[in-house]
């Protein structure tokens, strides 16, 4: 079973490179292997980290998309998500460039950084920061309100959304900037509909709610 999930891991990480060389029709695309480097990298050395910090969150997040208790609204946005972020991948594969801009290539490489950091802190923070929408009684989930959560409710979807944006730098591909809102509008829908989970199983959601007000951005939203 274990062997099965890495082969499963590895199937969704070689589709990555699939979706942007073969619509590019080259591998002699520099902007890419540097955008993978800092993707793949940020995300290996993330989740290398929650491995040591936190055994019991990483097994958590390593585990199927689909888990019991998990409404089936986030079942099919997980599915949906996949394949708008994966088609978006290979859309800026069709625009692709021999030649990223410096400043384009430095921009995007600071924001997966600080995104991924983003995420590790998050991680640090909220045991109970998992794949999927659930309530984890069986964890004895409380609500997190220290670390980034003191700044935002949804601290990981505001790192997820930095990601994006580096990605699309570091590809250098107009396209994949031009999609982006979108991509910051289904994480936004999500965060709506996650949180009418939180309120109804965890009472002293509303009074966390009450004391951060922002859900993704300080001062915005």
């Amino acid at each position: 079973m274990a062997r099965l999930k890495s082969l499963k891991r590895l199937f969704w990480l070689v589709l990555i490179g699939v979706c942007l060389f073969v619509p590019a029709r080259t591998l002699a695309w520099p902007g890419a292997w540097i955008f993978l480097l800092f993707f793949l990298g940020g995300m290996f050395a993330t989740m290398g980290w929650l491995k040591r910090h936190d055994p019991a969150l990483f097994a958590e997040r390593v585990r199927s998309f689909r888990q019991p208790g998990q409404p089936l609204w986030d079942k099919l946005f997980g599915l949906f998500m996949a394949v708008v972020w994966y088609a978006w991948i290979a859309l800026m594969g069709f625009e692709a460039h021999t030649s990223t801009p410096v400043a384009s290539l430095a921009a995007g490489a600071a924001l997966t950084i600080t995104g991924f950091v983003l995420i590790a802190w998050s991680f640090k923070a909220n045991t109970y920061a998992v794949t999927t929408v659930r309530l984890q009684s069986e964890r004895g989930q409380t609500v997190c309100d220290t670390g980034p959560y003191a700044l935002v409710r949804h601290p990981i979807y505001s790192a997820s959304i930095l990601v994006h944006v580096g990605t699309a730098l570091l590809l250098g591909a107009r396209w994949g900037l031009a999609v982006l809102p979108l991509l910051a509008a289904m994480l936004a829908l999500r965060a709506v509909l996650e949180e009418r989970t939180l309120r109804k199983g965890l009472p002293e959601y509303d009074g966390y709610a009450a004391r951060v007000r922002y859900r993704l951005v300080p001062f915005v939203w």
